[in-house]
């Protein structure tokens, strides 16, 4: 079986929440595995359509999967060609939110998993400026699905949306998928995989996060037999805080920068987009 549903962005803008709210209907199931990156021909692509068949499993209506780094253009690029040879009439969920706040949560995530050390102002001064700033270019990413797919099988959200009515905007997307969109969903208080969550430890204590087999085996041990709120809090306490401050000059470069491509997101999308900083 092949996916009618494929979330394809943005990073850091709730998708790993979307993608339970969608798994939730009755009528959909979403692959266990959330970022399949199937149509990135630099991950999944050479592994073939047997291998992304078998991802989605169950007696559903619809299937469906959640891959951010599908509108990380032009880091991976083809995906929607892709996409379009395997799914062509595939419905796509696009989620956005204001860029200077997914920019920054970007940068959190990646200093959280080790693989940031700089702060964010020296980061946004390097190379990496342009993927970071590419990513919050919505619409940008939004034409080159475009080429492939009509603008009635894409469908654009805002995080804020799902925050302010998360009721509402769940039947919006439900409509959009043609399924029962009165059903009742007894999980839309939670939010998951927040980058307000993570911590990272450093120094002497950096071993509690290890990738290594002991490292893994330490952490399933400990979280067995110690409360989530007492981890949680501990977590707290001993990880150490990126830093993301930027000054005026950084932060007004990057206002004007996304301001183009914003401005066409709200033309194209029809949203008001009236909360973010851009």
């Amino acid at each position: 079986m092949l996916p009618d549903i494929i979330v394809i962005g943005a990073m850091k803008c709730g998708t790993s929440s979307l993608h339970r709210y969608l798994d939730v209907h009755p009528d959909i199931s979403m692959s266990k595995k959330k970022e399949v990156d199937f149509f990135i021909d630099r991950k999944n692509w050479t592994k073939g359509l047997c291998w992304y068949q078998n991802q989605f499993h169950g007696e559903a209506k619809l299937y469906g999967e959640s891959s951010p780094n599908y509108t990380m253009y032009p880091t991976f690029q083809g995906v929607p060609e892709r996409m379009h040879s395997v799914v062509p009439n595939a419905k796509l969920i696009y989620v956005v939110r204001d860029p200077i706040e997914r920019l920054v949560s970007h940068y959190q995530h990646q200093w959280y998993d080790g693989r940031k050390s700089q702060t964010l102002e020296q980061t946004l001064n390097s190379k990496e400026r342009n993927h970071y700033l590419a990513t919050c270019s919505y619409y940008n990413q939004i034409e080159q699905f475009l080429k492939f797919y009509p603008a009635s099988q894409l469908l654009v959200l805002s995080v804020e949306q799902l925050k302010l009515d998360r009721d509402l905007t769940m039947h919006q997307v439900f409509e959009f998928l043609g399924v029962d969109p009165n059903v009742t969903l007894d999980n839309l208080e939670s939010e998951y995989h927040k980058t307000s969550d993570k911590v990272r430890v450093t120094g002497p204590l950096s071993f509690l996060q290890s990738k290594s087999g002991a490292g893994q085996v330490f952490r399933k041990t400990v979280r067995a037999i110690v409360p989530s709120s007492m981890l949680k809090k501990a977590g707290q306490i001993l990880t150490k805080k990126p830093d993301v401050a930027l000054s005026e000059t950084t932060l007004q470069s990057l206002k004007d920068e996304l301001k183009p491509d914003v401005e066409k997101l709200r033309a194209y999308s029809g949203l008001s987009l009236d909360k973010w900083s851009v």
